[in-house]
């Protein structure tokens, strides 16, 4: 299963406020031609799901989240400021 650590919870719920994201939508992972994207979506319904607060913050639909399972979600700095990235899984 993915891992989501705090640090990329916390960019993930300030980027959509930021972009005051609707009501009822999450960054979305998706696969599609054999590459995992991004955007701002209602999660599927068979997406798996991270809520914080009771409020869904990141949907991954299946595709995505089975090239993901063993992998964590984490920020990096990349000199311009924090952004997500896919490490391999982090040992607890």
């Amino acid at each position: 299963m993915l891992t989501v650590t705090p640090e990329a919870e916390t960019w993930i719920t300030s980027q959509l406020s930021d972009v005051k994201a609707p009501e009822h939508t999450a960054l979305r992972l998706f696969a599609e031609e054999g590459k995992i994207n991004m955007g701002i979506a209602e999660p599927g319904p068979k997406d798996q799901t991270f809520e914080k607060d009771g409020n869904t913050f990141l949907a991954v639909d299946p595709e995505a989240a089975a090239a993901l399972s063993d992998k964590t979600l984490c920020c990096q700095d990349t000199g311009d400021g924090a952004s997500l990235a896919i490490a391999p899984a982090q040992n607890p």
